[in-house]
């Protein structure tokens, strides 16, 4: 009973409601907007720049531009539209930082570059990868655009800097949620599993 009511105090901070600006949800959007907007435009510092920092402990920050500047010269731009908040989670608190389970709708895109799309096996597999991602029948192709898209329902993890009064973004691969593990605090994320909405 002790060890049990001593865990249930070290985690009870994590879990008290976060000091958040007023219409937070707007500012939240805003910074969704501009997140998406980065990555639609191929501006990868800048996209970087609103990534959470702890994904740097895992993949350092110069290493992951120089992924999403090579998928671009590779002749695959990927883009992400019109996302909209669906809702929220309540904020777990961890000292200056607020992490927030974000559910949110998309049209995610990956335009092909012509030589991509017109080589048949490359194709099926770049294809077989964005439907094991966002489910075979939200996927559709436009062959006049060279464009697979997908009418996505996603999560992700907002984080909230006090300090900096900033936004960071954690994207999650739904075949992979548990490798967020990896890179938010560990008992953070114990509280995160706790309360993300079903």
């Amino acid at each position: 009973m002790r060890a049990f009511l001593l865990t249930v105090l070290a985690i009870l901070p994590l879990a008290l409601p976060a000091q958040l600006p007023r219409n937070w949800e707007r500012g939240l959007q805003q910074a969704m907007d501009t997140y998406f907007n980065h990555l639609s435009g191929n501006r990868y510092e800048a996209l970087a720049d609103m990534m959470y920092p702890g994904l740097y402990e895992l993949t350092p920050r110069e290493t992951m531009v120089e992924m999403m500047e090579e998928m671009d010269a590779g002749g695959l731009d990927h883009r992400v539209e019109e996302a909209k908040v669906l809702r929220t989670a309540k904020p777990v608190v961890n000292g200056q930082e607020q992490f927030i389970w974000v559910e949110y709708t998309a049209l995610v895109k990956w335009i092909l570059a012509p030589e991509l799309a017109a080589e048949a096996d490359l194709f099926e597999e770049l294809k077989a990868s964005f439907e094991a991602e966002h489910g075979s029948d939200a996927v559709s192709w436009k062959p006049s655009e060279r464009t697979l898209q997908a009418d996505a329902v996603r999560w992700l993890i907002a984080v909230y800097h006090t300090d900096t009064k900033a936004w960071t973004f954690l994207e999650l691969d739904p075949r992979a949620i548990e490798l967020a593990a990896l890179v938010v605090p560990e008992p953070v994320w114990a509280v995160l599993m706790q309360t993300k909405p079903e």
